[in-house]
């Protein structure tokens, strides 16, 4: 009996270890998954010399890659797996400094950060810079 309270007491108290551990886990997830898509996003443009963009839909935790259509100028997503919407889990918030990334095919992009935040208040930012179109993700810490 002593044995089976030791072992509940230890559940008890490691288990809100495991949930925070669990909740870091899917927002680090998340915004490298961003980082790789925009990576992605980059490399085909510059190698196919088309436009591509990444759109963060904010209202839904979604995003996606659409390329543009030399014929009239819009931008339609991709026919290919890497076209579908890809999901931010539940309970992680979306911001961004604009709602869309463009890869032009010379390589350069516009700078924009996409800010992840989940229920244990942890923020990490995917930042893009103009220029170089270099991707960095960090923990993001409000002064």
């Amino acid at each position: 009996m002593l044995v089976a309270a030791i072992i509940l007491a230890l559940v008890v108290l490691s288990t809100p270890l495991f949930r925070r551990t669990y909740e870091d886990l899917r927002i680090t997830t998340s915004a490298k998954n961003i980082a790789y898509i925009a990576n992605f996003c980059r490399e085909r443009a510059v190698f196919e010399r088309i436009k591509y963009r990444l759109t963060i839909d904010i209202d839904n935790n979604l995003y996606q890659i659409s390329v543009e259509d030399e014929g009239d100028n819009t931008f339609k997503p991709l026919k290919e797996r890497w076209g579908r919407p890809f999901k931010i889990p539940d309970g992680i918030e979306v911001k961004a400094d604009k709602a869309t990334i463009d890869f032009l095919p010379d390589g350069d992009t516009n700078s924009v950060t996409v800010y992840l935040t989940n229920k244990e208040n942890r923020t990490i930012a995917v930042s893009i810079e103009a220029g170089t179109g270099s991707i960095k993700v960090y923990d993001y810490i409000e002064e």
